[in-house]
């Protein structure tokens, strides 16, 4: 691996991330913007992304060789980091930005919890009229099976669905 054209494309691409981070600006979300093995930062900010690869850089920078095994995974690291920050400002619409207030949050999280519910009731539905259709045994045992799950997670839900609900309520 040729380490001075290796380091010269991430100082391109870092660059032309750096340039898309500024003109789409920092925008707050709701949960993490990337694993922790892609990104080893606590923050949840594309600044400090930006700022974790620009220190890689600098220790690709300050190895001896590009054939180094270090020197490949640092830099198979980078690439999947540029990879990773490409998509994330590619798609901002995709996230969930953070609420301004804690009522707004739980009220967000009761309507995709009552999503989530409606979802299931709906599949719910469908196995029950298949155990209705069911053949065999064997057929309604496996239906039986999947409909049981499905109220199991039908009550987590709802009881998800009356916390965020009350949550909703007490910061309103």
């Amino acid at each position: 691996m040729n380490k001075q054209k290796t380091i010269q494309q991430f100082e391109y691409i870092l660059a032309c991330l750096e340039s898309q981070c500024q003109r789409t600006g920092e925008r707050p979300v709701l949960g993490r913007r990337f694993d922790n093995r892609l990104f080893n930062n606590e923050e949840n900010t594309l600044a400090a992304c930006l700022a974790e690869m620009r220190q890689h850089l600098v220790k690709l920078q300050q190895m001896k060789d590009g054939h180094q095994p270090a020197f490949r995974w640092l830099a198979e690291k980078m690439a999947d980091q540029c990879q990773g920050l490409s998509r994330e400002l590619s798609t901002p619409q995709a996230r969930t930005p953070l609420p301004q207030t804690e009522g707004h949050y739980w009220q967000q999280q009761y309507q995709q919890n009552s999503g989530y519910e409606r979802r299931l009731l709906e599949k719910l539905a469908h196995q029950e009229q298949l155990l209705g259709q069911a053949e065999t045994l064997q057929q309604q045992q496996a239906i039986a099976r999947e409909i049981t799950t499905l109220e199991q997670r039908l009550a987590r839900c709802r009881a998800e669905v009356n916390r965020c609900h009350w949550q909703a309520a007490l910061y309103s």
